[in-house]
């Protein structure tokens, strides 16, 4: 049965966060924590916090995970409704990026369970990616050479191919949207089927993200 796992996801941003706004990430030379975005409407619009960073005001969105891959998911759109994700929403006021790896004390090695599992007091190691927006989707120009809006016109042709095949994975190569066969690509597309949702997303190599981030940072309990 596909269910939105919406009340776990909860918890474990309200239990990351926790973490997150004691820590040094948002106290150090390149970034202070001015203002926790508590009202939701202005969640909506892609402002979970505003920074000051490197002297300048800020907006910065958290997107945390449990476990330390070598990815991060960018949203491209959400099938089931149509919404056009977050990485490419002209209409968001985020600046930033902070991508979030954690890992937990006895952790499973289930990215799942140990979402479920974390909590402020298990967290054995974070790393943090803070990355301009603008960084990204030149990460990914980089890698396949389209650019915003191409990038919305692959994502209606991932969804046909989807729709009509069933397949989930996809690379673009030579001007043509493939089946994702594995390898060292920077960035590669999935259709996430089993979650409400179906999100489809890019998938960009951890790396190529930290290479273009304005800073990176690890904590080590």
């Amino acid at each position: 049965m596909v269910q939105s796992k919406f009340f776990i996801d909860k918890q474990f941003e309200q239990e990351s966060w926790a973490y997150l706004k004691e820590s040094e990430i948002f106290y150090n030379d390149c970034m202070k924590l001015i203002a926790e975005v508590k009202q939701r409407e202005f969640q909506k619009m892609g402002m979970d916090t505003v920074c000051l960073i490197n002297g300048e005001v800020k907006t910065v969105d958290v997107k945390a995970m449990a476990g330390v891959l070598p990815t991060f998911s960018q949203e491209l759109k959400n099938i089931t409704s149509g919404n056009i994700g977050w990485l490419l929403n002209d209409e968001l006021k985020t600046d930033y990026y902070l991508f979030v790896y954690h890992l937990i004390e006895g952790g499973t090695g289930n990215y799942s369970r140990d979402k479920a599992l974390l909590t402020r007091e298990n967290i054995k190691y974070t790393k943090a990616i803070l990355i301009e927006k603008e960084k990204i989707l030149e990460i990914i120009k980089e890698s396949i050479g389209l650019n915003k809006e191409e990038l919305r016109e692959l994502t209606q042709s991932i969804e046909t191919e989807f729709k009509e095949t069933g397949e989930t994975k996809f690379q673009y190569k030579d001007n043509h949207l493939i089946p994702y066969k594995k390898g060292q690509e920077t960035c590669y597309f999935v259709v996430s089927k089993y979650i409400k949702e179906q999100p489809i997303n890019c998938i960009v190599r951890r790396d190529a993200l930290e290479e273009n981030a304005l800073k990176v940072f690890e904590i080590k309990e």
